[in-house]
């Protein structure tokens, strides 16, 4: 999966770096539906989230973690075409005021557009994640790293979790944590050892109500 970039650097130490509007790194993705939302919701179960082979769209107010990797590669979609996209790896994950969409609308050709819209961790308890892995094309946010490394082969980066699947040679880059302010992203699937969905409401609409 390769990943695409962009970032303005903000300030620069040593062990310490915080980058504005950076691309493609971290994040949490997909849409739960039906029993699924309430084992999530009431406790930490394992979760795979993709949905249907369409991008959605996450955004939250911050998100903070702990152990982070991400790692570029090749995937697939619907037509066996070649798909770039970028891993991030998270081994533990909190996200506030996280809002997940998904937009079906040429799927549906004889029904009008419909969103469906999640948001979770919108009051004191935030949305909690441990192993967590997120497919993606893009994302911006406010981002601060501590202790980074960037250009590391994807397959000796030791800082995340012990999880996925990064190919010898890949670019990839590591931090002890992440901290992203004003996240949002564009991803196609994400996996999680555990998923804790604290004050979680979901709707569907037809119409465009995207999170962003």
């Amino acid at each position: 999966m390769t990943s695409e970039t962009s970032a303005v650097t903000d300030d620069t130490e040593a062990g310490h770096t915080s980058w504005k509007r950076f691309g493609a790194f971290a994040g949490i993705g997909a849409v739960a539906v039906g029993g699924m939302l309430y084992a999530l919701a009431n406790g930490a179960i394992a979760a795979q989230f993709v949905v249907s082979d369409l991008d959605f769209k996450v955004s939250a107010d911050r998100l903070v973690g702990t152990g982070f990797e991400q790692y570029g590669g090749i995937n697939v979609d619907r037509n066996n075409e070649p798909l770039p996209m970028a891993t991030a790896a998270i081994s533990e994950a909190e996200l506030h005021s996280m809002c997940q969409s998904v937009l079906i609308d040429d799927e549906l050709p004889t029904l009008p557009a419909v969103t469906m819209n999640l948001t979770a961790g919108t009051g004191e308890n935030p949305v909690e994640a441990e192993t967590l892995l997120v497919d993606m094309h893009q994302m911006a946010g406010d981002a601060e790293f501590d202790n980074m490394d960037i250009g590391v082969n994807s397959t000796d980066m030791d800082k995340g979790p012990d999880a996925g699947t990064p190919i010898s040679g890949m670019f990839g880059m590591q931090s002890d944590t992440i901290v992203v302010d004003d996240l949002q992203q564009e991803a196609r699937a994400t996996t999680a050892g555990s998923f804790v969905l604290n004050d979680l409401n979901l709707t569907l609409a037809f119409g465009e109500d995207e999170c962003y």
